[in-house]
């Protein structure tokens, strides 16, 4: 697929790469069986490899997560029964950081693009977010890079009752986040209500 979108770019088309953190971080020989159903399915390593070269050529543009917080009752019946798809939102940033920044596969101006400035750009709402600037919104993530913790589907607070990275220790962790200045989240837990998401951009 990376190669795909370099070969339609490179004939004028307008193409967005996106990625996500499972097909990044799992292939099929070591994933989490019947819980990492997924559509388009996790392939091998050299995928993975290439995906991640993809961020730094720039030719995958954004992160996404997939988010579909499925129940585990969702993933029974075996590998055609079972509904694709499971919970990541919460583990996204983390993932990254620890496998890619603090590994050396993105720097952290590649991941603030991936994450940020590049959707806000592909979504026409840039400056107002995507970016820090006299008269952009103060959404801002603080995240300490340091700090270890393990992956579990409780650590992450998502509808989901089990996740595909349940056990994996990481290494960095958004620590507060702000959304239009106003602190909303510290230490991977809210703390204001009720929630201050926007859908109204003019």
């Amino acid at each position: 697929s990376v190669d795909a979108i370099q070969y339609l770019r490179a004939r004028g088309i307008t193409v967005y790469g996106e990625t996500c953190p499972h097909y990044l971080l799992l292939t099929r020989e070591a994933a989490a069986g019947i819980w990492a159903k997924v559509n388009p399915p996790i392939r091998q390593e050299a995928d993975s490899q290439r995906l991640w070269l993809g961020l730094k050529e720039g030719t995958m543009v954004t992160i996404g997560t997939d988010h579909c917080p499925h129940q585990q009752t969702a993933k029974e019946g075996g590998v055609w029964e079972a509904t694709p798809g499971f919970g990541s939102v919460g583990a996204t940033l983390a993932l990254l950081v620890s496998e890619g920044v603090n590994k050396g596969r993105i720097g952290w101006e590649l991941l603030a693009k991936i994450t940020s400035e590049n959707v806000a750009r592909a979504f026409g709402i840039y400056p107002r977010k995507g970016v820090l600037s006299p008269g952009s919104d103060a959404d801002i993530v603080v995240v300490d890079p340091r700090q270890e913790w393990v992956l579990t589907a409780e650590a992450l607070h998502s509808a989901s009752d089990f996740s595909i990275y349940e056990g994996m220790k990481v290494k960095g962790r958004a620590v507060k986040t702000y959304v239009r200045g106003q602190l909303v989240a510290e230490n991977g837990h809210p703390v204001k209500s009720p929630p201050l998401g926007n859908y109204a951009y003019s």
